[in-house]
């Protein structure tokens, strides 16, 4: 089957969109779409240049200003979907390299799908070791646990206190990467970042494109869950690996309970769109019980205004506090008052 991969790069980021170009070409991928995402002058002439370099092999699809995450990728996905000799599409982050086997793996895995000669709603993900979440997965922690339990705000539960405490009390070994890479070859999950996933391109005719009313955060989440939610699967494959050769803000949420990095880390842009769209994830995706979501809302937040208060950090609070109202009223768009992304801002998990 003959895969299109979808690159999406902005700022001053072509050094990275150039190793998971070689890399992903090295994979065997039969064309690359670069999305240019409103990038510095410098860096949008080095992605030419790398075009040139590949020629009838890469395209570059350029954006002026810098649209996000979800605008990148519908952008990219928009065109690969076009593409009439490709028959799967592949998504990378620019700076997502993977790893010598990674695509055959993915394709090996997919063809083991019930329907996977059809239009199925199906998908497969790469290995990401610096995701928490995929670890996890993989040493048998249950879905509620690793993925957000239903009817939890902001990735909080107050049923997963007693063995979050546990835990750290216990103070559990690590278990080596032999260890949880022993077992079944793949995880089942129901949604997954868009780096690494791979899918026939039918599959944007039952699901659509990225939400652009996202903007940034958590549009890769909506997009992905629509498969599950509609009956479909999305498998991690554990041997197809990706490797990050850059970190990002939103990494410091992996680490766990994530409340500090809130009030004192990321800036307000990062900080006000996670917050909003994860709301709005959570209770229109996630929400059974929306009496036990406001519990979970009223604690949680009520350990956000402690924090702001001990770090002297009232106006990041109201910021979270608008986000979550704004969220919570599916109010999405771009905020005139909240700073837009600069061409080298990032804005995007990728």
């Amino acid at each position: 089957m003959k895969v299109c991969c979808v690159i999406v790069t902005y700022g001053e980021r072509a050094h990275f969109a150039e190793q998971t170009l070689r890399a992903a070409i090295g994979e065997g991928v039969h064309k690359v779409i670069v999305v240019d995402n409103g990038s510095e002058e410098q860096s949008a002439r080095k992605l030419l240049e790398l075009k040139g370099l590949f020629p009838g092999k890469v395209t570059v699809v350029s954006i002026p200003e810098n649209s996000g995450s979800a605008g990148g990728f519908k952008a990219g996905l928009q065109k690969a979907r076009s593409c009439d000799d490709c028959e799967m599409i592949w998504l990378l982050d620019d700076d997502n390299r993977p790893l010598a086997g990674a695509l055959k793996a993915l394709l090996d895995a997919f063809s083991g799908l019930p329907g996977a000669d059809g239009p199925e709603v199906a998908a497969v993900a790469a290995f990401r070791q610096d995701r928490a979440r995929f670890v996890s997965s993989v040493r048998g922690l249950s879905i509620d646990k690793n993925f957000r339990r239903r009817d939890s705000f902001l990735g909080f539960h107050l049923f997963d206190l007693p063995s979050a405490i546990m835990r750290r009390a216990l103070r559990k070994r690590k278990k080596k990467e032999d260890d949880f890479r022993a077992g079944a070859a793949v995880r089942v999950i129901p949604y997954a970042p868009y780096g690494g996933l791979l899918f026939r391109k039918e599959l944007l005719d039952k699901i659509g494109y990225p939400n652009e009313e996202f903007f940034v955060d958590q549009d890769d989440w909506e997009f992905t869950y629509r498969i599950t939610s509609r009956k479909g699967k999305i498998l991690l494959v554990l041997n197809s690996i990706i490797e990050d050769i850059d970190t990002s803000w939103h990494m410091c949420e992996e680490k766990g309970l994530y409340t500090v990095s809130y009030i004192n880390e990321g800036n307000e842009l990062r900080v006000f769109y996670g917050v909003r769209n994860k709301v709005f994830f959570e209770y229109g995706w996630l929400t059974d019980n929306k009496l036990i979501w406001n519990l979970n809302r009223i604690v949680y937040t009520n350990l956000l205004r402690c924090l702001a208060l001990l770090y002297r950090r009232r106006k990041r609070f109201r910021l979270i506090k608008r986000a979550i109202s704004e969220g919570r009223a599916g109010r999405l768009g771009a905020c005139r008052d909240i700073p837009g992304p600069g061409k080298s801002q990032a804005v995007g998990e990728y």
